[in-house]
C-alpha cells in the first residue's frame, strides 16, 4: 500500500541525551518505509511516568526528539509532523487523528512502534480510527526490534501490555464514536482528565517509556 503517513508511536526516550536502541529502531522503520511521498508523523509529548527531557528550562517532547533525529539521517523537514498533545497510545490515535489526519484527508497510514507494543497499538488504533464518523481509514503496521533492552525488562513490560489489553475491551465495547472517546479522556484518563493523578512507575519499566 502507498502510505499517505507513517505514524510513530514514540517512546523510550532517555532522560538525557540521543534516541535510545529502541526509540532509534522505532524512527529507522519509519525511514525504512518513506518514498519521500509521505508524511512522517511523530506522535507524543512525553510520558507522565517520569520527567521530560529539558533544554534551556524548556521541556522537549518525545515527537520532537524524534523529527531531530529524522531530520539528522535525511528526511525533509517538511515531511515531518509533530504530535504534542498525547501521552500514551489512546492519545497517539486521537489526537493524531483530530489534529493530523481526519483534517489533512490522510486516510491510508503506516503505524509503528516496537515488537512489545504491537498488538496493543493494533487494538488501539483500530479501534481508534473506526470510530464514528467514519472516515475510512486503511492501517497497516509495522514493527521494530526491541534493541537495547533486557528480557528481564521485557518481560514485565509485556505483562502489562497484556493487562492494558484485556482492560481495552471494555472501552472498546462502550466507546463507539469519537466525541464519546473526547468525553471520556478528559472526564476519566488520569493522562487528561483535570484533577486526575497519573500512575507513578518506579524502576527498570521507565526504561521502556
Amino acid at each position: 500500500m502507498e502510505y499517505d503517513a507513517i505514524v510513530i508511536l514514540c517512546a523510550g526516550r532517555p532522560e538525557e541525551g540521543p534516541l535510545s536502541q529502541a526509540a532509534a529502531a522505532k524512527a529507522d522503520k519509519a525511514i525504512s518505509l518513506f518514498t519521500g511521498k509521505e508524511k512522517i508523523i511523530a506522535s507524543t509529548r512525553y510520558t507522565v511516568h517520569k520527567p521530560p527531557l529539558m533544554l534551556r528550562g524548556f521541556p522537549v517532547s518525545e515527537s520532537l526528539s524524534y523529527a531531530n533525529y529524522l531530520q539528522k539521517k535525511g528526511v525533509p523537514k517538511e515531511s515531518i509532523l509533530l504530535e504534542e498533545s498525547s501521552y500514551d497510545t489512546i492519545g497517539n490515535a486521537f489526537f493524531t487523528r483530530a489534529i493530523h489526519t481526519d483534517i489533512a484527508g490522510f486516510r491510508k497510514l503506516a503505524i509503528v512502534t516496537s515488537d512489545y507494543h504491537m498488538e496493543r497499538s493494533r487494538q488501539v488504533c483500530d479501534w481508534i480510527f473506526g470510530l464514528s464518523p467514519y472516515m475510512d481509514y486503511e492501517l497497516e503496521y509495522h514493527s521494530s526490534r526491541d534493541i537495547g533492552l533486557g528480557e528481564d525488562i521485557l518481560q514485565i513490560r509485556k505483562a502489562k501490555e497484556d493487562s492494558r489489553i484485556a482492560a481495552l475491551q471494555v472501552l472498546k465495547e462502550s466507546i463507539r464514536t469519537m466525541k464519546a472517546l473526547h468525553d471520556w479522556l478528559f472526564s476519566e484518563h488520569s493522562a487528561y482528565a483535570f484533577g486526575k493523578t497519573p500512575p507513578i512507575h518506579e524502576g527498570r519499566i521507565l526504561d521502556t517509556y
